[in-house]
């Protein structure tokens, strides 16, 4: 089934955490070869892609995120992530009421 993340709550090390407006951003780090198992978001969201690179399953597709990839995550899509060797570091927004706009 798959756990459910709460606003601001995301996979991996939390290494800063700041408001901006309505946006809470969320840096989180992981670790080489991180599995982060299959979950979803209660609020829609944006992860931007910092460093490393890791395959991306999401409802019965599939992607490679790279440095600069900005992905775009509806409420509720159930994804789960596998960090590829150097593990990686993104950007979270958990946006203030799951609107984007």
């Amino acid at each position: 089934m798959g756990k459910q993340k709460e606003r601001g709550r995301f996979f991996g090390g939390t290494i800063a955490r700041r408001q901006v407006g309505d946006l809470m951003l969320v840096d989180s780090l992981h670790a080489p070869d991180c599995r982060v198992p299959r979950h979803s978001h209660e609020r829609a969201c944006f992860i931007f892609v910092l460093q490393g690179t890791f395959n991306e399953t999401f409802e019965s597709n599939s992607r490679v995120c790279r440095p600069e990839t900005l992905i775009f995550r509806p409420p509720n899509e159930k994804h789960s992530d596998h960090f590829h060797a150097k593990g990686g570091q993104r950007r979270n927004d958990g946006s203030r009421d799951g609107k984007i706009g």
